[in-house]
């Protein structure tokens, strides 16, 4: 976590959806893992997930535990309130759903990273250096 640019993983989500984040995401250190092998994790300063329900509520446990305390988002392709509000009760930063908008991202970004100068520099680079 002491690198230049913040570290994102893309917890278990599906190939599109990877993709069109790795498209956005072009400034940060991106890496991905699926959900029954979470590698990476302990390196994240971010982490975007599909998880909803007890498969978040585990990913939160553990990343309450984790020293480093990354800020979790939900992402899905169902834009449903009822599932952003899961999301939030269920202690993520925040939702959001595909396409995604490089102005609603990069506020999630701004929101919850840590890390100004870093992001700053990470979003410099890509899709959301006009967000």
């Amino acid at each position: 976590m002491t690198s230049t640019n913040p570290s994102i993983l893309l917890f278990g989500l599906d190939s599109s959806l990877e993709q069109e984040l790795v498209a956005l995401l072009g400034g940060f250190r991106v890496t991905s893992c699926n959900a029954d092998c979470p590698d990476g994790i302990d390196d994240a300063d971010l982490i975007f997930c599909s998880a909803v329900g007890h498969e978040l509520r585990s990913l939160m446990d553990i990343t309450n535990r984790m020293k480093s305390h990354p800020a979790v988002i939900v992402v899905s392709r169902l834009p449903e309130e009822s599932r952003q509000l899961d999301a939030i009760e269920a202690g993520a930063q925040g939702y959001v759903a595909a396409p995604f908008e490089p102005q609603r991202l990069g506020g999630l970004l701004r929101a919850c990273m840590a890390q100004p100068a870093e992001l700053a520099s990470a979003m410099a680079t890509g899709a959301l250096s006009a967000a």
